[in-house]
């Protein structure tokens, strides 16, 4: 159970009392009216002398003396987040030097090096950074010294923020009545004192360092910092304190269930997800010798999610070969309680996976996951691992439709003639694959010559960058690949199948019939639109007819996406994933030969399509796992969905706990779970307020089932609700 001080935070947010921070006026500090009493804007000098990344770190040191520390009742970690008032630091041309494909210019899905801030802490980091700058002077290189200089002026930033939040806490004790509070302001102003400018000696120090670093990351609105392995990197404060009796058990949970609760102050920029924002943990897994890596604070990291029960953070289970039963059996108890965590990793094919395309294998076992499922590892990688995207169900209206969509008849591919040009299933096959080649190489020119703007208070936080006297989104990092997704996989396959069994094999379907009834959106036809629904194996049923489809498809764009390399000699790594274009891309295809209407989404992630997995989970499994999955190094998570009823009891969670052993064991590489009656997501879409609380998986998060826009609360209701194994 969670105490009287945790409800009361807990009911502070669910109220709607949280918010981002937004008493400064974004266009007064946007114009740096601080800096040198004159805009950069107007200031030729300053325009000339300033590089960008240095210009960023101002703008943190401007942003951090204007915020307003505000410290709530009863909080025991500190510190509000700052969100929608980062100073202008960019002319109005630069913006164009940091477009990509994410349409953000700040770097996403970068997990820093925790361990560092703590046991550095930023003051040290400064030295560091001065130690290197000392060096560079002697060689002459200005765009290193000015990346220094922009890192030496963050440390000094984010430490005198917490100092700010320090004052104000010794401020408070003078006059708060109680007690207890007093004792406990009088701590936290000690606290935020030392950390995060100094390294942290206790839990308490390490949380609330965490935090502040945390916040201040994404004060430049980068809302996809994700945080790690926590309980590798808390482990040691933890065991010490329990060790010399500083800290109780029940006293860490609540220091635990605190940060957890201020995990959903931070909300997302995209308001219609509200739970897409980042904030994922990852515990369990191995070490760097690989050995199992399962300690206190991976159960406790679970326990609070259970207590807690909200939609932050997003937690990630490592699972392997060694993991004890009963963090597999913790993990499977929050599964089912509907909040849509944790997602399942299994290192025995995430790590191999790794490894084949070039990460060193100590450091492929110490993976992280990006806010939602691509992997990553701490402090090491810029991967961007959501740049590229190739939607199967696309190529494949393109090769049937002479490369032209079927809603707009705009290009969207080669001409390699329409359905019925086709008179072998063979040669249908081969086009496909040329389009998903053309759609692959589309992918990768989008990106070349894409980066991130300068983020030189992120830079501070990796193992490499300082070292290597650049800035993350200048190659500073060890790891600099670039993901794609492959979306629609069991659409495209089901189409196929139909298209090969029942036009090819049975000739019970014409291609003219098909190519009539597509360009129609099956209007007038749904009888043959229920014959390609009703009449054909389906993906995820364990079919091979259809599935050595799906294995044919998905590997055939493995080999093409690995075969390219980034300027810097990176690799473009391969994903089975849709995240959000299965309801968005969804919306700008046309009607598919699986059944699927236009405009109608499509499968979610690599999963089946809604609806069509009939045979079972563990069914579903098993077409999963034909496919060999360590050739997916960027991810590859499939989702589920039961019943509430099918998981409870001692014999069901057992049944439960076998299934994701079972799932690892056969191949599979990442699982997540929906747990929640669709009877009762159709009430909550009639009488929402009544619902506020429930939960369901979106993508890769969490969210308020009716925060969600009709078109994802749909996708979810039509989903797969299997009601047992």
């Amino acid at each position: 159970m969670t105490t009287k001080r945790v409800e009361k935070l807990k009911d502070y947010v669910l109220k709607g009392n949280s918010s981002y921070f937004e008493q400064a006026d974004p266009q007064e500090v946007g114009n740096f009216l601080t800096l040198e009493t004159k805009s950069v804007k107007n200031n030729k000098r300053l325009r000339g002398t300033y590089p960008p990344v240095y210009r960023k770190a101002l703008a943190y040191r401007t942003l951090f003396r204007e915020v307003s520390p505000k410290i709530n009742a009863h909080e025991l970690i500190v510190g509000e987040p700052i969100r929608n008032c980062f100073p202008a630091y960019l002319f109005q041309k630069e913006h164009a030097l940091f477009v990509n494909p994410t349409g953000s210019e700040n770097p996403t899905n970068v997990v820093p090096d925790y361990n560092k801030v703590l046991t550095q802490g930023f003051l040290g980091i400064k030295m560091e950074a001065e130690e290197k700058l000392e060096q560079i002077k002697k060689l002459g290189n200005p765009q290193a010294m000015w990346f220094l200089k922009a890192v030496i002026l963050c440390c000094e930033s984010i430490s005198d923020l917490a100092n700010r939040y320090s004052i104000k806490a010794k401020q408070m004790v003078k006059e708060e009545p109680n007690a207890c509070r007093k004792e406990e302001l009088a701590l936290l102003s000690l606290i935020c004192e030392r950390v995060p400018a100094r390294p942290a000696r206790s839990f308490h120090e390490a949380l609330q360092g965490i935090w502040f670093t945390h916040m201040a990351l994404r004060a430049d609105d980068s809302f996809h910092i994700p945080l790690g392995r926590l309980d590798q990197i808390l482990y040691p404060f933890h065991k010490k304190d329990i060790e010399k009796g500083v800290i109780t058990k029940e006293k860490a949970e609540e220091l635990l269930d605190c940060l957890w609760v201020k995990f959903n102050f931070i909300h997302s920029p995209r308001h219609y997800f509200e739970g897409d924002n980042g904030q994922a943990i990852v515990v369990g897994g191995q070490t760097r010798e690989g050995e199992d890596a399962t300690n206190d604070l991976s159960y406790m990291f679970v326990e609070a999610s259970m207590r807690i029960k909200m939609i932050q953070p997003s937690l990630k289970v490592r699972i392997h070969e060694k993991t004890p039963p009963a963090l597999i059996k913790k993990a499977c108890e929050l599964a089912r309680m509907g909040t849509g965590s944790p997602l399942f990793c299994n290192d025995d094919v995430i790590i191999p996976s790794l490894v084949k395309v070039g990460y060193a294998l100590e450091d492929a076992r110490d993976y992280v996951t990006s806010a939602c499922y691509e992997l990553l590892l701490p402090g090491i990688s810029n991967n961007r691992p959501n740049w590229g995207e190739v939607c199967f169900l696309r190529c494949l209206e393109s090769t049937l439709n002479n490369g032209k969509s079927l809603l707009t008849n705009q290009k969207i591919g080669d001409d390699l003639g329409n359905l019925t040009d086709y008179c072998k299933f063979s040669d249908l096959m081969n086009n496909l694959k040329k389009q998903i080649s053309r759609e692959i190489k589309k992918a990768v020119n989008k990106c070349k010559g894409k980066r991130y703007a300068p983020a030189p208070l992120l830079s501070a936080t990796m193992t490499d960058c300082v070292k290597n006297t650049k800035d993350v989104s200048e190659g500073g990092c060890r790891y600099n690949n670039i993901g794609t997704w492959g979306s629609a996989l069991a659409n495209t396959a089901d189409a196929l199948a139909a298209i090969k069994k029942l036009v090819f094999e049975e000739k019970k379907i014409s291609t003219e019939e098909l190519q009539d009834a597509l360009k129609l959106n099956y209007e007038n036809r749904e009888d043959l639109r229920l014959t390609l629904i009703n009449k054909v194996p389906k993906f995820g049923c364990d079919d091979d007819y259809v599935d050595l489809i799906a294995k044919e498809i998905a590997e055939y764009y493995s080999q093409e996406v690995l075969k390219y390399f980034t300027e810097d000699a990176s690799r473009y790594l391969p994903s089975l994933a849709s995240a959000w274009s299965y309801v968005f891309v969804g919306r700008k295809l046309g009607a598919s030969p699986d059944g699927r209407k236009a405009r109608e989404s499509f499968a979610v992630n690599f999963s089946p399509a809604p609806g069509r997995d009939s045979k079972g989970p563990t069914a579903v499994i098993k077409s999963l796992t034909k496919i060999d999955l360590s050739n997916f190094p960027n991810c590859s998570p499939s989702d589920l969905k039961f019943s509430h009823s099918s998981l409870f009891g001692d014999k069901n969670l057992e049944n439960f706990v076998s299934f994701v052993k079972a799932f690892t064991k056969l191949g599979g590489a990442q699982i997540q779970f929906n747990v929640v009656d669709s009877e009762t997501l159709k009430k909550a879409q009639l009488e929402p307020d009544k619902y506020r609380s429930l939960i369901v998986r979106v993508w890769g998060f969490s969210a308020y089932f009716v925060t969600l826009t009709k078109e994802f609360q749909e996708h979810v209701i039509e989903r797969y609700e299997h009601d047992g194994f």
